[in-house]
């Protein structure tokens, strides 16, 4: 379908559209993808100190005992957020500017 804007009425519809969808790229941009990949990286970052090795090696019993319940979605959180991230940087390797916070990926692995 092809948008033809010859006057200002047209102009002025085609921004009521343009403006929405811009919000939501936006929201991704500088809110969802940003904050996904600080989580995850937080989240990797907490468990590699949980590991043997780690400053907060001996609260590992109790952080498993105290999320037992909750580690299935957990999981499922981090997984879910590792989709989103790679479908963001997707979109940006398909359509550069899209999602420009996306451009420069630095892969850390989830933990």
């Amino acid at each position: 379908m092809t948008i033809t804007i010859e006057t200002y009425s047209d102009e002025v519809e085609f921004a009521m559209y343009a403006q929405p969808r811009m919000e939501l790229l936006s929201i991704i941009d500088t809110g969802v993808y940003p904050n996904t990949k600080k989580l995850l990286t937080a989240f990797s970052a907490f468990n590699a100190r949980l590991s043997p090795g780690g400053d907060l090696e001996k609260f590992k019993d109790h952080d498993d005992l105290i999320t037992i319940n909750v580690r299935p979605h957990t999981d499922m959180i981090v997984q879910y957020l590792g989709a989103v991230m790679q479908i963001i940087e997707g979109i940006e390797l398909a359509a550069p500017g899209t999602f420009p916070a996306a451009k420069i990926v630095e892969v850390e692995p989830i933990v």
